[in-house]
């Protein structure tokens, strides 16, 4: 399979058909309950005021490193100024496995994640794994996110680099980017903006933490302009 570098930066709206996953998803394996979750360290860099209404639960599918999960929430936290938790662990999700292409279907867990939540409409989740994950028209995707169904996921397995400085680097870029994608802003064509497409994993690691003034423009639209 080419590896084409393109990510599907749109809503995973209307892609719910699992695209030969293992099955439909449908039925959640348990609820993420974010209510008794630690906050994690505030971020060294400037970030906007938070967002009292909005926080977002980090996840982990699977087995990951806490230093991932809070490199992720540092990077939302920066860009967006949510507040940030890590929520229990999820079990790796088999259900979204195509095993003709031995990825995952990013919108089968985009939509589970949606179904788990416990307080719809408030809460966002990011969740992170070691799954490579896909979407029909496109060979890989680094990660998605669907303002319908509150969630964003992203996957580590095409962010792997020897310097561990570097990886948090790269988590912590993506993770913003994913999470504006469940807010509804789109891949941005200012590569100054946190939402800038793209083009690499090494490209992540010089990321901008702010957005643009278009894209903030966007998110206090709640992503419908």
């Amino acid at each position: 399979m080419a590896e084409i570098a393109r990510l599907v930066a749109v809503s995973s709206k209307g892609r719910t058909r699992d695209f030969e996953s293992l099955n439909d998803g449908s039925n959640p394996s348990t609820a993420v309950n974010l209510g008794g979750a630690a906050e994690l360290i505030g971020s060294a860099r400037p970030a906007p005021e938070p967002t009292v209404s909005t926080r977002v639960g980090i996840v982990a599918l699977g087995d990951v490193h806490r230093k991932i999960l809070d490199a992720a929430a540092s990077g939302v936290r920066a860009t967006f100024g949510f507040s940030t938790a890590i929520a229990p662990a999820l079990a790796s999700p088999k259900y979204a496995l195509n095993p003709s292409r031995n990825q995952h279907h990013a919108a089968s867990i985009l939509r589970k994640l949606w179904q788990g939540q416990t307080v719809r409409g408030r809460d966002l989740l990011l969740a992170i794994g070691n799954q490579d994950l896909f979407e029909p028209e496109a060979d890989f995707i680094f990660g998605d996110g669907d303002r319908d169904f509150r969630s964003a996921v992203i996957s580590l397995v095409r962010l792997r680099v020897a310097d561990e400085g570097r990886l948090l680097r790269r988590v912590s870029a993506l993770s913003a980017w994913a999470v504006g994608l469940s807010l509804g802003l789109r891949s941005c064509d200012d590569t100054r903006c946190a939402m800038a497409g793209i083009r690499s994993a090494d490209e992540l690691e010089h990321r901008h933490p702010a957005l643009c003034s278009p894209c903030q423009l966007l998110q206090a639209a709640g992503g419908k302009i």
